[in-house]
């Protein structure tokens, strides 16, 4: 999947609803911006795509909301989703020595792939 600079951050084609299925745009212009002057294996980067993992997260969850209650707030929203999920993805993160390691370690590059691969797998899913 190639996304441009004009597609969202991140974006979910028709085809990929069923199956959850989400495209982080690395075109983007804060994105391309990281990507150049750090490189895709500095922390900078690694931060950016927690954050879009987070925002993945939680439009999963405004929508799974929306099923359950057609009839949302926006208050709803913010305390339901944005607070307590947000809360309990970075506690998560805090308590995980794996995706710490992943997210603060300067140099991945001095890894292996099989633990690159390993830091990458800890990120939670929710």
């Amino acid at each position: 999947m190639h996304c441009d600079p004009r597609h969202p951050l991140i974006y979910q084609r028709a085809e990929d609803v069923s199956q959850s299925i989400y495209w982080i745009n690395s075109q983007a212009p804060f994105a391309r911006k990281i990507l150049d002057q750090y490189g895709s294996e500095h922390t900078r980067w690694r931060e950016y795509m927690f954050q879009r993992h987070i925002d993945i997260l939680v439009k999963q969850s405004v929508y799974e909301m929306e099923r359950r209650e057609p009839q949302l707030s926006a208050a709803r929203i913010d305390n339901e989703v944005l607070d307590r999920v947000t809360r309990r993805i970075y506690e998560s993160a805090a308590e995980d020595t794996s995706l710490g390691s992943f997210l603060f370690t300067e140099n991945l590059a001095g890894l292996s792939r099989a633990e690159q691969d390993q830091q990458v797998a800890s990120i939670p899913e929710s």
